[in-house]
């Protein structure tokens, strides 16, 4: 934060401009959390606005579109009302990519807040998708599956490989040594397979397995 501001200082110092910095919670902590307002270093004092989203009124946060995803946190007696009114201020954007694009924000932070049923009652999953946001997400996630998935074929195909090296080597396994296998890691299977070449019997592999 210190370094921050001092960089905006010297960005801005012509004419000269006050810096104030804000650092905004969007989610009460424990009762056991300190929140610090200042940071103290020898000398050097720097200090800096904390906004606990939590106490603020909805009210000037609903009337701007881009505040709509924020007011979800703000300070409410009834957190599904604030919601349901979220909602409608978002549903009445009149450009198509803005709503979508907001709406998509707004139900990523109220995550903090709401439970994933009430967000998807309150806060439409058919404007979701026009959101690119909403497309990014889904593209990452599509993205990581094709990862995921390609990393268990190449751990299921070692495993294949080892368990067929291991029976030509010291015949048929126990059942518990075969699921111990079948649980290592690529690494593991790895080094299993460099280690088989080596085994004289069946006790050359418990003992691998217990030591591993």
């Amino acid at each position: 934060m210190a370094d921050y501001y001092i960089r905006l200082m010297r960005l801005y110092r012509e004419p000269l401009r006050e810096v104030e910095q804000f650092i905004v919670l969007l989610k009460r902590p424990s009762v056991s959390t300190t929140i610090q307002e200042e940071y103290r270093t020898g000398r050097m004092v720097h200090r800096y606005r904390v906004v606990r989203l939590w106490e603020k009124d909805p009210v000037p946060l609903l009337q701007r579109p881009a505040l709509l995803p924020l007011a979800a946190l703000a300070r409410t007696d009834s957190a599904e009302a604030l919601l349901e009114r979220v909602a409608e201020r978002i549903g009445s954007i009149e450009e198509p990519g803005l709503r979508a694009n907001t709406l998509g924000y707004a139900k990523i932070l109220a995550g903090l807040r709401f439970s994933e049923a009430i967000i998807d009652a309150l806060l439409r999953e058919e404007l979701m998708r026009e959101s690119v946001i909403y497309q990014r997400i889904l593209r990452e996630g599509e993205q990581r599956g094709r990862e995921e998935g390609r990393e268990e074929g190449r751990a299921q195909e070692a495993r294949n490989i080892v368990l067929r090296q291991l029976v030509r080597r010291i015949g048929t396994l126990e059942a518990s040594e075969r699921e111990q296998v079948e649980g290592l890691s690529v690494d593991q299977l790895e080094r299993l397979g460099e280690a088989l070449l080596d085994f004289n019997g069946p006790e050359s592999l418990s003992q691998w397995l217990s030591e591993r």
